[in-house]
């Protein structure tokens, strides 16, 4: 492949992760479940010492986990937008890899919640015509933690309107297509006449 052929197919591509921005998102929501608990279990062990340590090993057990999971998880993100589908890789131990065709997506969602807000962050949701569920909560393709979210979604329905622009066959052949059927049909019917 030439110099040239291979850098227009680089430009095709769109290959990005999840902004560095999540994980703090992920460190907030940490928080919000964990300090709770923590704070449970502090009073319990004020009442029976045993009650408080039966209660906070599993806690701490979670929480130290969940610390150790999130960067895995993060960096295990990865998302591409080509000029024919739309692909998320994903996991941490069980690796998945999402692709939809773009002739298949009916809908490009963006949604925030006001935690993502906060931190600029959001997801895009592509979905095809056999997913289910409400703002894309089973969309096909959930690309999480971007920060370009009205970017990405104009970059996917761009793309989408350039793929059916190419399959649509032009007016002027269909009518070309017509008139030559009508003529035929007109031929036909003068020599049924004679």
């Amino acid at each position: 492949m030439s110099e040239k052929a291979s850098q227009s197919k680089s430009q095709e591509n769109t290959l990005f992760g999840p902004d560095f921005v999540q994980k703090k998102y992920w460190f907030l929501i940490w928080l919000i479940v964990f300090l709770p608990l923590a704070g449970t279990g502090a009073v319990i062990t004020v009442f029976t010492i045993l009650g408080g340590v039966v209660f906070l090993i599993p806690s701490m057990a979670v929480m130290l986990f969940s610390l150790y999971w999130y960067p895995l998880y993060h960096q295990s993100l990865h998302y591409a937008i080509t000029d024919e589908h739309v692909v998320v890789e994903k996991g941490v131990w069980w690796q998945r890899k999402t692709t939809v065709p773009l002739e298949m997506i009916t809908n490009v969602d963006k949604t925030q919640n006001p935690l993502e807000r906060i931190y600029g962050i959001g997801k895009i949701h592509a979905q095809t015509a056999g997913a289910g569920g409400s703002q894309g909560a089973r969309a096909e393709a959930i690309i999480r933690g971007v920060k370009d979210l009205s970017g990405i979604q104009d970059n996917i329905e761009r793309r989408i309107r350039g793929k059916m622009a190419k399959k649509e066959p032009s007016r002027s052949k269909e009518e070309d297509i017509f008139e030559r059927i009508l003529a035929e049909i007109k031929a036909i019917r003068q020599e049924l006449k004679k």
